[in-house]
């Protein structure tokens, strides 16, 4: 069954533009794992008006997550990203109701 992940990245002030980076590079890695159907990467404006990243990430199934989590750029990532959020990494996952 088809998985889907909401992510959401608020920056730490000053670091709109690394969280960016960092977040592209992940992208360019995971769109390259066999079991990613789609990671797709968006900006919102938070409640207080602050920028976030959004990665919206769909997977043929729970075996392809764990492959992804597995892999050494996504441990890496862990390390990259967690000094450049203001808050906790949000994740969420999506059931679906009615999808197209």
């Amino acid at each position: 069954m088809i998985q889907t992940l909401f992510v959401q990245f608020l920056p730490a002030e000053g670091r709109e533009k690394q969280v960016l980076e960092v977040l592209k590079h992940m992208v360019a890695q995971t769109r390259q794992e066999p079991g990613n159907l789609a990671y797709d990467l968006y900006q919102s404006t938070s409640p207080e008006g602050r920028l976030q990243y959004n990665l919206i990430e769909h997977y043929a199934d729970e075996a392809a997550i764990a492959a992804h989590r597995a892999s050494g750029y996504y441990q890496q990532f862990q390390v990259d990203i967690k000094p450049l959020v203001a808050a906790p990494i949000f994740l969420v996952s999506l059931a679906p109701v009615d999808v197209a």
